[in-house]
């Protein structure tokens, strides 16, 4: 006996999916022990030492002979521990292998993996081109490798389509299998990802992004993780070459096969550091930002996250909706007016002017009382042989010297003169008569109710002191675009999280 063989599974030729199916198949359980099957093995982020590694191979009784990858034997201890420096350490991910060579995209195709989705999912079109790009977005993180969605191409999008590499294809196989895929050495014919309509309803934690995160992996290269020895279940073949440390975690591990990992179908950090011992540090950063003026910069990796650049000095930033700001401070910039030190003086208040809606008015007053004399209005004359004066903030004339004391109707006599009225906004005497100045909105502009003399600038506020209209200064930005409130500075960009640290600004790709 070496390994244990895929028989014990109830559906062996589902679990292993031989190469020219490669799928990730639904939840088929192997006949081990339930709580042997949910336990699996714990898989730290290391290498196990090469006694933990050696006590998982089988030693044949009668030769003594250690027996890996299936049907290798190794005649000797010193033989298994060159095997484990040369394969287990130099990892959990595992290559597909074409005889000696890694069946891997060169350095050129590497970031050019176009596809297309076909037209042909009809209203679940949308839910496969967002799940594929997340899927996508979890290998480009970890390697450089750069999947690229060629829209144009979904509307033709079939196996001999040559316009791109492969494509993604709905099929209808009764839920064989989820979803399946193709190794980097296929043919274009036979380089496509199809997807049962099961897919579309499985039950949480598994998602079609997860299934695809797993299918992408093959379209990469690697092999599922349970055909190594380790697992102890579901052996396929030996066409394959380590990466990393076995990971019974890993995307490409079926959790039925001794998996310790969810159906979530997360990438661990083996996956990462095999893809990327693969194809290379992962391209990041590469989306702009959009600056406030609308231009674009870029941003650098700084082996964690995206640097975009330093906040102001002295500057007090803060993200809101995946946006950069900073705080404004008070400014000097008068649009209308002029600086007095605090705020901007516009105007001497005008008669009866006021302050609505962050508007400077003053009433509307066209002779509503009086008549027009062509030049003001005309209220009254005070009777012949009376004086007209001002006092206290009314009109008056002096007491008739016959008759009634206060001839003009209307007007009485408070036991020392004739009171007339209130002396109206803009009221005056001349010539023994009571006037005030005719207003027809001389200054400003008639707006059907009042005279509209000016409105506040954009993020200032008016008011009066002391008989004067005022405006608030405009803020100041030391950088961006004042937007009412604070300092626009740039959007991160879509899919991706803004946020500010070490006095810099940055986003996580």
């Amino acid at each position: 006996m070496t390994i244990q063989n895929p028989s014990r599974c109830s559906s062996p030729r589902r679990l292993i999916g031989v190469l020219a199916g490669l799928s990730l198949l639904p939840l088929v359980g192997c006949d081990a022990p339930e709580s042997q099957q949910a336990r699996g093995e714990d898989v730290g982020t290391t290498a196990p030492g090469f006694e933990e590694f050696a006590a998982t191979v089988f030693q044949e009784p009668e030769s003594g002979a250690y027996i890996v990858d299936g049907d290798v034997a190794l005649e000797s201890r010193e033989q298994l521990r060159e095997f484990y420096e040369r394969y287990v350490l130099q990892g959990a991910l595992i290559v597909h292998r074409v005889g000696s060579a890694d069946a891997r995209w060169d350095d050129t195709q590497k970031v050019n993996l176009t596809y297309c989705v076909s037209t042909a999912f009809g209203s679940r079109y949308g839910t496969v081109v967002q799940a594929m790009a997340d899927a996508a977005r979890a290998w480009e993180r970890a390697a450089r490798v750069d999947f690229i969605h060629v829209s144009s191409q979904d509307s033709a999008c079939n196996a001999s389509n040559g316009n791109v590499v492969f494509d993604v294809n709905p099929v209808n196989v009764n839920g064989q299998y989820l979803a399946r895929a193709f190794f980097p050495n296929y043919a274009r014919s036979g380089r496509n990802v199809l997807i049962d309509s099961s897919a579309f309803s499985v039950s949480p934690p598994t998602t079609l992004t997860g299934i695809l995160r797993h299918e992408l992996g093959h379209t990469i290269g690697f092999r599922h993780e349970h055909t190594r020895p380790e697992s102890g279940a579901c052996f396929e073949d030996n066409s394959w070459r380590p990466l990393t440390p076995y990971d019974s975690a890993s995307v490409m591990h079926y959790p039925q096969c001794n998996g310790t990992n969810s159906w979530a179908l997360e990438l661990t950090q083996r996956d990462k550091d095999g893809a990327r011992l693969l194809y290379g540090t992962p391209i990041r950063c590469t989306q702009p930002v959009t600056y406030h003026n609308g231009s674009q910069l870029s941003a650098q990796y700084d082996g964690a996250n995206c640097y975009i650049k330093p906040i102001p000095a002295g500057a007090s930033a803060f993200v809101q909706n995946n946006n950069y700001y900073i705080q404004s401070r008070p400014g000097t910039y008068c649009p209308q007016g002029s600086f007095d030190g605090a705020n901007c003086y516009v105007m001497p208040k005008p008669a009866r002017g006021f302050i609505l809606g962050n508007s400077f008015y003053k009433a509307y007053d066209a002779c509503s009382s009086g008549g027009n004399d062509g030049a003001n209005c005309y209220l009254l004359s005070a009777p012949a042989g009376t004086q007209a004066f001002e006092y206290g903030g009314n009109f008056y004339h002096s007491r008739a010297p016959s008759g009634p004391a206060c001839p003009v109707a209307g007007t009485w006599f408070d036991g020392s003169n004739c009171y007339v009225m209130s002396k109206p906004a803009g009221g005056f005497i001349y010539g023994n008569n009571f006037y005030k100045a005719y207003d027809a909105c001389s200054s400003g502009s008639n707006d059907g109710a009042n005279c509209h003399l000016l409105s506040a600038a954009w993020g200032t506020r008016a008011f009066e002191n002391a008989g004067n209209f005022y405006t608030t200064a405009v803020p100041s930005c030391q950088e961006g675009s004042y937007d009412g409130a604070n300092c626009y500075i740039m959007r991160a960009p879509a899919g991706t999280s803004a946020f500010i640290s070490g006095g810099a600004f940055y986003y996580a790709d």
